[in-house]
């Protein structure tokens, strides 16, 4: 079975189209998914300062570090949301850290 590149979505705020580093959005495009998963990750940048949010939708659910919030979905139908705030990190720090949780293997809930 073939790995899926993670899909990467810059969102806007209203009418404003926030800045995302191209080197953070190029990086993260070439991550993939975890083995017969689809995942995608929705980045939006502050517009007052060098912050970014980022939404990383995986199919199950992982151990993500403390940093890592996790939305729990109403239904086995929609994924696992992870957010997190990054303030002061490089474009190479947050691919690093969108990477660990794709590595992450999923938990079993029996």
């Amino acid at each position: 079975m073939s790995r899926k590149t993670l899909t990467v979505e810059v969102m806007s705020s209203g009418n404003v189209k926030t800045q995302v580093d191209p080197r953070l959005i190029s990086g993260l495009s070439e991550l993939l998914c975890p083995e017969g998963e689809e995942c995608s990750i929705h980045m939006k940048a502050s517009e007052s300062s060098s912050a970014v949010v980022a939404f990383l939708l995986r199919q199950k659910e992982v151990l993500a570090d403390s940093h890592w919030m996790l939305d729990r979905p109403k239904s086995s139908e929609f994924p696992h949301i992870y957010a997190r705030l990054f303030e002061n990190q490089s474009s190479e720090e947050i691919i690093e850290a969108v990477k660990r949780v794709l590595e992450m293997p999923g938990i079993h809930s029996d």
